[in-house]
């Protein structure tokens, strides 16, 4: 599997597999051929097909670039924005490195792991976050 094939399959957003919907706070993943973002904050299913981002309270903005190899993905990146500030703080935060775990499925598809969770790509984010997400996303990359 060539590098460029990966970058075109990772582009987009990607949610962990198994979500606990009654506290609606996790980590999603945007990659497009920029960079990545890392965005944690609140969400909630308003319909069974659709996931609506909240960017307060708690929004957590992490953006960088990312590798990729064959079994996995590198990623370097840091905190830009914090909504709630940590004493002693200064944004842009340190650099850090992490590894995403790549597993090819059978149809083709791929998922990721990270901090024992796997993340796998979606579609269920309904226009309105979806477009808040990518315009969140183009801004930090652009200006990191």
């Amino acid at each position: 599997m060539g590098q460029e094939k990966t970058v075109n399959r990772l582009n987009g957003f990607w949610i962990p597999e198994s979500i606990d919907w009654k506290e609606g706070s996790f980590e999603t993943f945007c990659f497009l051929d920029s960079g990545f973002m890392k965005i944690a904050s609140s969400q909630v299913r308003v319909a069974k097909d659709s996931i609506s981002y909240f960017s307060e309270p708690g929004f957590i903005v992490n953006a960088g670039s990312f590798q990729t190899h064959e079994n996995y993905i590198t990623i370097s990146h840091r905190v830009l924005y914090r909504f709630i500030g940590i004493v002693g703080e200064n944004l842009p935060g340190d650099l850090i490195t992490d590894t995403l775990w790549l597993k090819n499925k059978k149809d083709h598809t791929v998922s990721f792991s990270y901090q024992l969770t796997k993340y796998v790509q979606t579609s269920k984010i309904n226009f309105e976050s979806r477009e808040r997400l990518k315009s969140i996303a183009t801004h930090y990359l652009a200006n990191p």
